[in-house]
């Protein structure tokens, strides 16, 4: 079978290794396609697997945020979609495929075959002309036989996100993904933790806000940068990783009293699998990441800021915040119903 990947920063990556793995589990053989960053986390996550370059324009956002980027995706997104399945169709013919799981990727589909479709997101918040937006995104999702909603069937995390009464296909609710599981026994050792990623150059902004904002602030802290460019060196309390995955990465975290990241939909998966507290950064004009964040911060364990506002000052106040952990949510698991019904 093939597993494709928006290369979107890795968060669609990463919430990808616990579904793959549950496809192993159920015996298919799977080979994927993404491109980028995505494309090389994956290859080091699943070294033994057969891996394809998929067709793709870099995703770029602007000094002043994210919405020049979008717009610009949103006028060529459907040729990439074109483009895409093309060569996910000539995969099928060649490689023999005979089912499809596409995260995010909206031209990884077959009429002819089982192809299932990640998302969380089955409508778009835009600032403006949001109805005929969301209309043209349901046509791209209802090419696909059914789709996987990456939450519990409350949507507890995704909220109006997952709801597009166009979208007539099969929904079903796989769980909240994540690729870690939460060591209860682990100790605190590091005051603050960094995980980044995301589109450039704003990846890059945060980068070094935060760490002019870490430098203000005592005890250890760790810093996952998600980017393997210019290694940064000179900071002896801060602990630097390009990327993380797997139980070292989430020992760390759990052993973080405070953990600052992007509201991306996975990293706020992998935030409420750990137990962190945690301090949100929206990506300027990236209206999910706000709604996310706005959204998450009704729970106890989060805070959420604006980039601008990022400081020594707003991180103390957050490592201060008290963070009961009262919700229980519904994780995917591996030995998802929903995926071995998929393959037979």
């Amino acid at each position: 079978m093939l597993y494709a990947v928006l290369n979107w920063g890795l968060g669609h990556a990463t919430r990808s290794v616990p579904i793959i793995e549950s496809l192993q589990l159920f015996g298919a053989e799977v080979e994927i396609t993404s491109s980028g960053v995505a494309l090389s986390y994956l290859k080091k996550r699943f070294p033994t697997l057969t891996f394809h370059e998929l067709p793709d324009r870099e995703v770029l956002y602007s000094k002043a945020g994210a919405r020049s980027g979008l717009l610009k995706r949103a006028l060529i997104q459907s040729s990439i979609n074109a483009e895409q399945n093309r060569f996910v169709s000539g995969l099928v013919r060649e490689r023999e495929i005979t089912h499809i799981t596409s995260d995010n990727v909206y031209g990884a589909y077959h009429p002819d075959i089982p192809s299932a479709i990640i998302s969380h997101q089955l409508s778009l918040k835009v600032p403006f002309g949001e109805s005929l937006v969301n209309a043209k995104l349901a046509t791209w999702i209802n090419r696909f036989s059914e789709v996987w909603i990456p939450d519990g069937p409350n949507h507890f995390v995704s909220g109006d996100l997952a709801s597009n009464q166009r979208v007539t296909i099969p929904k079903k609710h796989l769980g909240i993904p994540s690729r870690f599981v939460r060591d209860h026994t682990a100790k605190k050792t590091f005051r603050i933790g960094a995980v980044l990623g995301g589109p450039e150059p704003q990846r890059s902004i945060l980068e070094e806000i935060l760490l002019k904002s870490l430098r203000d602030l005592d005890g250890r802290k760790i810093v996952f940068r998600g980017s393997e460019n210019r290694s940064l060196h000179g900071e002896e309390d801060v602990e630097f990783h390009s990327m993380g995955d797997g139980d070292e990465m989430a020992r760390s975290l759990i052993a973080c009293d405070l953990v600052v990241s992007r509201s991306g939909y996975s990293s706020i998966c992998d935030l409420l699998a750990l137990g962190s507290k945690a301090l949100l950064i929206p990506t300027p004009n990236q209206t999910e990441q706000e709604y996310l964040a706005t959204r998450m911060r009704k729970l106890p364990q989060f805070l959420s800021i604006t980039q601008d506002k990022l400081n020594a000052a707003a991180i103390s106040r957050a490592l201060k915040k008290s963070a009961p952990i009262t919700e229980k949510y519904s994780f995917f698991k591996v030995e998802s119903p929903i995926v071995e019904a998929f393959l037979k």
